[in-house]
């Protein structure tokens, strides 16, 4: 499914998606075939990361994303810091320093090649808590921002300040990716939707997320968010990933043409096994005098003896 908007009068054409795992699912929609190598950004408003770490990478195994974007992590600078997500690096954080809970933070994949994006100078505690990153893959430069709007903070200050920060990256050599929790609902028309569009418009960016994020008995409401610019050709596939680590839903991005190799080093094992190995084997097998073996009537216990000892000088064998 394609669509377009325009801007400038240009007319930018955004890329094929699709929905999964979601009661919301578009079955209309072109499913894409995702693999372990596309870029696959992961965004969730988390109400306290520091005693969900092991749930949160256990919900990531199947599709591991190269960026996790999290608001509301709870944390201070200093407790931030010490968090360890392995095998994920820190690449970007916003804490408060005032008001409890809030803050943003951007954690990266230790083979991504990346930049900072130093923001502190737009944040303002509830109104507007942001961070960003710049991604160096192949031929792409990708900016990832995390974005997180208390539902009781001014709205007019975080759409100020918002396009203050757009101004000082925005590029058309730059495709932008902006997530995070905006507490404006998107499922219904409101003032502060219509505003927060033009604003975006005028940016080339458009939301991609039209399924709820946070389901409350028969409340469902749109107000985590994904916005994407400058992405066109590339397909995409979006969905959302109910981890019960919160009362939002998570967003997980794939951008489905734009690949990363892993350049880690992996670890191997392996057995010497050469002609003197071999004969040093039969040697001691030759010397071996199974009396374990031949001393007992129980089956199982003969096999478990032969088996020990056998296995005792294979490893001695070949180390």
């Amino acid at each position: 499914m394609v669509s377009n908007f325009k801007t400038n009068n240009t007319c930018i054409s955004t890329t094929t998606k699709s929905y999964k795992n979601h009661d919301q699912f578009n079955k209309n929609l072109i499913t894409n075939k995702h693999t372990e190598n596309n870029l696959t950004i992961f965004h969730q408003n988390i109400c306290g990361l520091s005693n969900k770490i092991d749930e949160l990478l256990n919900s990531l195994t199947k599709n591991t994303p190269q960026i996790i974007c999290i608001t509301e992590h709870h944390l201070t600078d200093e407790e931030l810091e010490i968090i360890t997500l392995q095998p994920y690096i820190l690449g970007a954080k916003f804490c408060r320093r005032m008001y409890e809970c809030g803050g943003v933070c951007i954690f990266i994949l230790d083979n991504i090649n990346y930049t900072t994006i130093n923001m502190d100078r737009y944040s303002t505690e509830k109104d507007i808590e942001i961070c960003a990153v710049k991604l160096h893959i192949s031929s792409y430069t990708i900016i990832i921002i995390t974005v997180y709007r208390s539902p009781t903070g001014n709205i007019a200050h975080f759409l100020s300040n918002l396009e203050a920060a757009l101004n000082q990256i925005y590029s058309n050599t730059v495709n932008i990716i902006l997530c995070g929790d905006f507490n404006i609902n998107y499922l219904v028309d409101n003032q502060n939707k219509q505003a927060l569009n033009s604003l975006l418009t005028s940016y080339n960016l458009s939301s991609i997320i039209d399924f709820p994020t946070r389901i409350h008995n028969d409340s469902k409401t749109l107000i985590d968010n994904i916005f994407i610019n400058k992405l066109t050709n590339i397909n995409y596939s979006v969905y959302p990933l109910i981890n019960g680590l919160s009362d939002h839903d998570a967003q997980v991005l794939n951008l489905l043409d734009i690949t990363v190799l892993d350049e880690r080093k992996e670890l191997y094992s392996y057995r010497k096994i050469n002609t003197y190995s071999l004969n040093e084997f039969q040697t001691k097998l030759s010397y071996e005098t199974w009396e374990t073996v031949f001393n007992d009537n129980d089956t199982d216990t003969i096999f478990n003896n032969f088996l020990n000892t056998f296995l005792k000088l294979f490893n001695a064998s070949f180390p």
